[in-house]
């Protein structure tokens, strides 16, 4: 009964969700109210509604933000939350079968196979495989292939080798891990590979888990530590983390608090949320990378695919990045562009 009347008043709020649209009787999509969605790209829709153990549940895949459908209305629209409570006041509730929990000597570098879940090292595919071919385009460095993995469903994926309640479509994925300290797996996106109307990336993560951080555990911490804002673009530098996820942008874990950090945030001066985070960081005195007006490229992986070597993408943000009053300046002329 549950997921009848969420769905009730998913479709009563639908009205203030832009591009709303059920894609099938269990999950509709909408641009994101909470983030804006993408300011660039106007049709871009990564928010959902899905349906999971007989209630529906929202997640955007932009900015990270999930919740259950009463919180939801509790953030979007407050003159709805009340009737939803007194409607579902009285629902019974029945527990939810707690999750069978599967232990495995998962080595993230390996190739393995658990029940129906084959994911495979992206070394070990031929050249002429779809995902090979999608990473040898983008130019992904070779001594990446051992940490990277292919999946024909990346859904089944999750629900084996992650703690996440979110259903993902059944589909292949080039996947991007995350490890711990232990080189465990506790956190994985997936690339789409092919064209199509899904997003091109899904970040599976348990719920307790507001930023993930890639390559943590692999940096040098006693050099300049880079951190930028994709997994893919970090692959192009000697020294460099990623941050995904939501929470502060100037929060950091507690392996780089000492170490010296450059931010190298994407070049998007038309972007409001990426204009924020400059802004943010910069109030912050952090150090960051302020592109200069000759670069057009958007991010890291672009500048490679246009030419440039790591080297000099590494030479480059180096020379052009800044902190406090001198940071201000070159912002204020980036914005300008």
């Amino acid at each position: 009964m549950t997921s009848f009347i969420d769905k009730k008043y998913i479709n009563l709020v639908s009205g203030q969700l832009e591009r709303f649209k059920w894609k099938s009787a269990t999950l509709a999509n909408c641009r994101c109210p909470i983030c804006g969605d993408s300011q660039k790209n106007r049709t871009k829709c990564r928010g959902y509604f899905y349906e999971k153990s007989n209630s529906f549940f929202y997640r955007c895949h932009n900015c990270g933000f999930g919740s259950s459908i009463k919180n939801f209305l509790d953030r979007v629209c407050p003159s709805l939350l009340n009737e939803y409570t007194v409607e579902t006041f009285n629902e019974s509730f029945t527990p939810r079968k707690k999750k069978k929990e599967v232990k495995m000597d998962f080595r993230p570098f390996a190739s393995k196979k658990v029940g129906k879940v084959k994911a495979q090292e992206l070394s070990l595919l031929s050249d002429e495989h779809p995902c090979k071919k999608f990473v040898a385009e983008r130019k992904i460095p070779e001594k990446w292939h051992k940490k990277l993995f292919y999946t024909d469903n990346f859904n089944d994926f999750v629900s084996i080798l992650i703690d996440d309640s979110v259903s993902y479509p059944e589909e292949e994925r080039l996947v991007i891990p995350f490890t711990d300290k232990d080189d465990n797996v506790y956190a994985a996106q997936g690339r789409r590979i092919v064209d199509g109307e899904t997003p091109k990336y899904f970040t599976a993560k348990s719920k307790e888990e507001e930023k993930l951080w890639f390559n943590l555990w692999d940096v040098d911490v006693n050099k300049p530590v880079m951190i930028v804002e994709g997994p893919i673009d970090s692959m192009f530098l000697s020294n460099a983390v990623a941050m995904v996820g939501s929470g502060a942008i100037t929060d950091l874990p507690e392996r780089l608090q000492d170490a010296e950090i450059i931010y190298v945030l994407d070049n998007e001066p038309r972007n409001k949320q990426i204009v924020s985070y400059y802004k943010k960081l910069i109030d912050s005195d952090k150090k960051i990378c302020i592109w200069p007006s000759s670069v057009k490229c958007k991010d890291v992986n672009d500048m490679i695919l246009s030419g440039m070597d790591s080297e000099e993408v590494e030479e480059l943000i180096t020379q052009n990045s800044f902190s406090n009053l001198e940071a201000s300046l070159k912002f204020n002329n980036w914005r300008k562009v």
